[in-house]
């Protein structure tokens, strides 16, 4: 039975697109705090990361979100808060974001636009979410996020049919703030759990 996400350690997580929850499909525990699942994406569709707990302890928790390897947004979900935690843009500064986008990746044979090995696409097509227990602290400014959109690669480095994150043109946000944390557990400071979201065009024939 087809599911649309993943349940582990106490939250559930899933990736929305279009006004829905998008399936997951192959789902693998990889060790106790890490499971993970592959995804359809449709190129220049705007996505979001969407996650809540389900374990009944009031604990706060603090969710980071990184997209083909880089941190581009975070979260913290209070002790009592049932309601999910959504993200769907990389705020560049307390004044702006950057939506999240789908997007195909195109190849070259030009290594003057394209390195053979550039390691900025090492991660390609993966969402990460890594959750950790933490005491809320105090208010602080934001942190800005830089944010390039590389969607062009060497046809040689087997990227063929991948699909990478883009990110949309700023947009005018009311001024946030952001809150520091400190590990509930500092002996076991976290992440207590990996959801891996790995997502790729659908109908390409790529194995997962």
């Amino acid at each position: 039975m087809t599911t649309n996400s993943l349940i582990h350690n106490g939250f559930k997580a899933w990736i929305n697109s279009n006004g829905r929850k998008i399936p997951v499909y192959q789902v693998k525990k990889l060790n106790d705090s890490t499971i993970s699942c592959w995804i359809p994406s449709a190129p220049e569709t705007p996505f979001s990361v969407a996650w809540r707990k389900t374990d009944p302890r009031e604990i706060a928790s603090s969710g980071h979100i990184f997209i083909d390897g880089r941190d581009v947004a975070s979260g913290v979900m209070r002790p009592k808060r049932r309601r999910p935690v959504e993200r769907s843009a990389a705020k560049t500064s307390s004044t702006t974001q950057r939506n999240f986008t789908f997007t195909r990746l195109d190849l070259t044979d030009d290594e003057q636009v394209a390195p053979l090995d550039d390691d900025r696409l090492n991660e390609a097509g993966t969402i990460k979410l890594e959750v950790t227990y933490v005491y809320i602290g105090n208010n602080t400014p934001i942190v800005s996020t830089e944010v390039e959109n590389i969607t062009v690669a060497h046809e040689r480095a087997r990227k063929a049919g991948a699909m990478v994150t883009t990110f949309a043109q700023p947009q005018r946000i009311q001024c946030g703030k952001a809150i520091s944390t400190r590990p509930y557990y500092p002996e076991e400071p976290g992440p207590h759990v990996i959801f891996i979201f790995r997502y790729h065009e659908e109908g390409t024939g790529t194995s997962f």
